[in-house]
Parts: structure tokens; sequence; C-alpha cells
């Protein structure tokens, strides 16, 4: 099983007589975790050096003992950390199948839970689908690509479990109506409009006239958006509406706590896995799956019903390449995940123009400021939905989305502390100075997978920042 942007979830084998092995991706139950990290997470020793697998392994190329030993050691380690989570009864393809499915008890079991979240119609689903989009990420023009000073940084406690646990959220059936009493919506329509405070929030995407990532201060001619009614709200606040059609609605009833429960066991099992001073030790693996198994419900609620599946062949020069295979399977809910996303997007914008003149970056659940602190009433070192403050940096730069620096100054010297670059590996962050981390440069020792007979190879290649 291979997905449209190419991720590998299984790999099915048959073999005589009919009976198969299934292999499985371990990234898809433990995701953003490195063989090295679940191996300190779970106090695994032995971890060895990697050998190097830069070079061109040939067809009947016999293995060193390191290359063996390195490859066994590896298995180890990712054997151990599945079969703890299969003691607990983790048994799905992925986590985020493993905690929808305690989602489905939680409603009722495997018939019960569609009583609430029911499948919907095709248009339906596309309609609530067009308005779901991701977290919010933006740069203020007024302190992009300068040195600023004395940068305050604040993350919200849990952002998505606590949307899913204190904001008001859809169940049941679509209704094509303007809503009734306190109806959730999402509104259809066309519109003109022109920023006039706080910040842009609109972005128009699949369309030749505007760029997809650019978030929108003026529209001249008149563009069809969707929203939930949380994003609509917002939307009315900062722009001046020149110009707008009657809406379509899609409503749906709704209610506050629907997975409050889960979510709560959740926390408490993050809290009890959590260090304490002089109280309590860090239990790694718990926390880490507690944090992921908490994220992870909405998600799943707005996977695509439309499965675009590439389909492994070789060429004639044995080279590998792929055929397309599409399929439909059945949705589960986006309505939920349209409006989770909505209730996070809103948060954090209106935590930035709290402090609009001091607000540098926002990016989906945090928020940096320049010589100022959030709000002491929003402020929170624990509690669900707070903001905490995760530290404060002497200087940073901020290029563009997901690209800023964090350094120290001393006289004129720069000691860089942290990078955070999307796409960047860690092997060319070691070569980032202050001065050269600009739009447009180029650095070497990004690695990239290039197709050959039997297999593919490691090149060494540059990366870009982007402009």
């Amino acid at each position: 099983m291979i997905d449209n942007m190419g991720q590998w979830y299984g790999i099915e084998l048959l073999c005589i007589g009919n009976k198969g092995v299934r292999i499985w991706d371990s990234l898809k139950k433990f995701p953003g975790c490195s063989v090295e990290t679940l191996a300190k997470m779970y106090g695994i020793e032995g971890k060895k050096d990697k050998p190097d697998f830069s070079k061109y392994i040939p067809e009947n190329y016999q293995p060193t003992d390191d290359e063996i030993s390195y490859c066994v050691q590896d298995s180890k380690i990712v054997a151990y950390a599945i079969y703890q989570q299969l003691l607990q009864g983790y048994e799905a393809i992925t986590l985020s199948a493993d905690a929808f499915n305690c989602v489905k008890e939680l409603l009722g079991g495997h018939y019960r839970w569609r009583n609430v979240m029911p499948q919907l119609p095709i248009e339906m689903d596309d309609f609530a689908r067009n308005a779901y989009k991701g977290g919010w990420v933006y740069v203020n023009p007024k302190y992009q690509g300068k040195e600023v000073n004395n940068v305050y940084v604040y993350d919200v406690n849990s952002l998505y479990p606590w949307v899913m646990h204190d904001c008001e959220l859809p169940l049941g059936p679509g209704y094509l109506h303007r809503p009734y009493g306190n109806q959730l919506s999402i509104l259809r329509f066309e519109t003109i409009f022109k920023l006039e405070t706080g910040f842009p929030t609109i972005q128009i995407k699949h369309n030749m006239r505007y760029k997809g990532t650019e978030y929108l201060k003026k529209v001249d001619e008149p563009v069809t958006l969707t929203m939930t009614n949380i994003d609509y709200k917002l939307f009315t606040e900062n722009y001046n509406v020149e110009y707008m059609s009657e809406p379509e609605y899609l409503s749906f009833n709704s209610k506050v706590g629907l997975l409050a429960p889960y979510i709560d066991k959740w926390m408490k099992v993050k809290e009890e896995a959590s260090y304490i001073p002089n109280v309590q030790h860090e239990n790694k693996p718990v926390r880490f799956m507690s944090k992921r198994y908490l994220n992870s419900p909405y998600g799943k609620t707005g996977m695509k019903p439309t499965r675009i599946n590439k389909i492994p062949r070789k060429d004639d020069d044995q080279c590998l390449r792929y055929d397309i295979d599409v399929t439909t399977i059945e949705g589960i809910y986006v309505p939920y995940a349209t409006f989770v996303c909505a209730w996070a997007r809103d948060k954090t914008v209106r935590a930035a123009q709290s402090e609009s003149d001091a607000f540098v970056y926002a990016d989906t659940d945090s928020v940096h400021l320049v010589n100022t602190e959030l709000a002491d009433e929003l402020v929170d070192p624990v509690k669900l939905g707070y903001w905490k403050h995760e530290g404060t940096f002497q200087i940073g730069k901020y290029v563009r989305p997901k690209t800023y620096i964090h350094a120290t100054k001393e006289n004129t010297e720069y000691k860089i502390t942290d990078v955070t670059c999307a796409g960047m590996p860690n092997a060319v962050k070691e070569h980032v100075t202050w001065n050269n981390f600009i739009p447009g440069n180029e650095f070497k020792g990004k690695l990239q997978q290039q197709q050959v007979p039997g297999g593919c190879l490691l090149v060494e290649t540059t990366f870009r920042i982007s402009e």
C-alpha cells in the first residue's frame, strides 16, 4: 500500500500454498519518531552508528558484519516498541486507526458510532471538505527578515484536544439550510473584500490568480469562499466585505465535549507519565504515545473517501515505477475535523491580534512576540487550552512561514540556538549562520533518493531556502 504522496503503509508477500506475509510500516505506529528516538524512549542500549548507506549497492551484494548488526539491532528496537503496543491491544496498522477505534467504543461501538458521525452524501462531504483547512501560519511583514530582540514564545497546551473537549462541534446529519438556534454552519458564497484591521486569514487555493499559500489582504473581483461560521465571524471582523452573494448553508446540530471522556483519559495518562521534580520520573514512551493519541481522532475524521494508490512495478531498465489506482472507501465525518481546525485557527489568530504591535510569528498552536508577554489570564503552564511560555530568546530572524532562527549575540558574534526551516535536514542545519540564513541561499548536505536498477540511491544535492 502506497499513497499518492509516496508514503508506504505495507507490503504483502504471497508465498507457496496461498499463504502470505504482511509487512507494515512501523513509522505509522510511531509518527515523527526515529529508531534512535525509540531506543532512547524505551531505554534500549546498543543503538549502533550508521554504516555508509550512501554508496551504491549492486545486485547480489554481500553486506558486511557491521551492516548486518546495525539492521538487526534497529529491528530489535522497533520490534520491542511494537510489542509494547500489542500488549495494550493496539493492533491497527496506524496509530490514528488505533485512536479512532477507541473513539468508536466511546460512541457506542462498531455500529452505533455512526448515529453520531453518519456517513454524509458525497455533495455534503465535498461542501464541508472545502472548508477544511490547516493551521494559521503567518509572519508579520513588519518584522519579516529583520533582527528582532527579546522574543517571547508561547504554545497552547494541547490545542486540538482542548477544542475537542471545550468547543461546540458538529454531530449528526447535515442540513442544507440556514442554521437554526445554536446550530453550526458552513457557508459558501461569492465575495469581494479588503483587509481593514487585524491580520489576514483568507487563502484561495487552486486559482491561477492567487498564490495558494498567501494570506490575502485584498480581492478586487468576485471569488467563491467556503468557510465555517467560526471563520466567517473573524472574516467579517477583519475585512471590509464590499460584495457578498446570498450564502448557501450546510448546518449541523452541535455538542460540547462529545469526546471529552477520551480526552480526559489521555490527559490523565500524560500527566501521570510526566516528570515532576522530586515526585515522579518521566515515563517517556507513555508520554509520547499519550500526546499522539490526544491529537489523532480529529484528523482521522477528515480522511478522504477517494484513495489514490500507487502500484509499484519495474520498467524495462529494472527501475521502480508506479501505476495509479483510484479507489473509493467509506468516509468518516469531515465536518468534525473542519470545525476542530476552525476553532484552533480562531484561538491563535485572536491571541496574535491581542498583541498586534508586538506580534512577530504564528504557527498553528504558537505565537511569538517581541518585548511583550501575553496577558496573565491567558497563560498557564499546565491547564488545557491555556498558553504556556515555552521560552524567551535574545534575538530572532523570521524569514518566511516555518523558516526562522533564534540566536544569542555578544558584540558582533552570533551563536545560533535553534533553526526551524521546513524540509531542511539536520545535516544542513549545521552549516547555517546568522548571515547566510536568507531566502534563495543554497546549502550542501541534503540527500535525495534517485531511482536506479534494483532500488534507489542516496545522492547528495543542495537545499535551498524558498523565497
